[in-house]
């Protein structure tokens, strides 16, 4: 089974690189389909395990973002982009645009011991998901430097894919472009959909946690790949169709990158 199995968690991301004990601040996290979920986070460098031998790491200062599956002994170039642009049609390569709005919506629920502040954003009018947000967990658990540098990296990695002709999701793009923003308004303690779908939750908050020598280091000896690589790959499997999933490079394009975001998604 692919590594792109795991389903999704959207804005909450990680770290990796480093050598020896880190203080580290670690969230327990509830995520949808997923028994348990732990992200610890030292400076701009975080871990998100999901599920047994799968996790994430980033390291937002060198702008490093994988994916690693133990079990296969693969390690998925999460911040990877194509460096070649697809055949598109001139006024298909625009700029997309949408108005996105973080409105505030009052005093959220203490959750995991903290106070929230609730928001909600909006895509061109459209109710996208509503956010708890804790300047108080934010500050006691020194995450802004991360979050902010994670932004950064979105940012970097979404003008990319946008320089070859990738659209995103309204609701995606809107989040993306109030990263900033969001960082600053302290810890997203919860998340849920328009219809109150829990999408993420903070359960609870450790700090100045030691973590074990390595924690945030990516493994050797294992298979780098990346999401185009891996699209193939599920492509050439017995039973597939390439006349009905071969919509051409941009296509291909846009399929490694929503197979990237399932990663982050369950």
């Amino acid at each position: 089974m692919s590594i792109f199995s795991c389903r999704s968690l959207a804005a909450i991301a990680l770290a990796l690189t480093g050598a020896g004990a880190h203080a580290a601040t670690v969230m327990e996290l509830k995520l949808p389909g997923q028994s348990a979920a732990t992200m610890s986070v030292a400076g701009q460098q975080a871990r998100l395990d999901m599920e047994t031998g799968r996790y994430l790491l980033i390291d937002a200062a060198r702008g490093r973002y994988y994916a690693v599956d133990e079990n296969a002994q693969i390690i998925l170039d999460m911040a990877w982009v194509p460096e070649q642009a697809p055949d598109l049609p001139r006024e298909t390569r625009r700029r997309q645009t949408v108005q996105p709005e973080l409105r505030e919506m009052g005093p959220g629920p203490e959750i995991a011991g903290y106070p929230t502040r609730h928001y909600r954003l909006l895509a061109n009018g459209r109710h996208c998901q509503d956010s708890y947000f804790s300047a108080e967990a934010m500050a006691e658990g020194d995450l802004v430097a991360f979050q902010l540098g994670f932004h950064q990296l979105s940012t970097r990695q979404r003008a990319g894919y946008e320089s070859l002709g990738v659209e995103f999701e309204p609701c995606e793009l809107a989040d993306q472009l109030t990263g900033e923003q969001q960082a600053r308004l302290g810890l997203k303690m919860r998340t849920e959909g328009p219809q109150g779908r829990l999408r993420q939750e903070i359960t609870a908050l450790q700090l100045n946690q030691n973590l074990p020598e390595g924690h945030f280091q990516v493994p050797r000896g294992y298979t780098m790949s990346n999401p185009a690589e891996q699209a193939r790959a599920q492509r050439t499997q017995p039973g597939v169709n390439l006349d009905e999933l071969d919509g051409g490079r941009q296509q291909r394009l846009e399929d490694a990158r929503r197979q990237g975001r399932e990663m982050l998604r369950r």
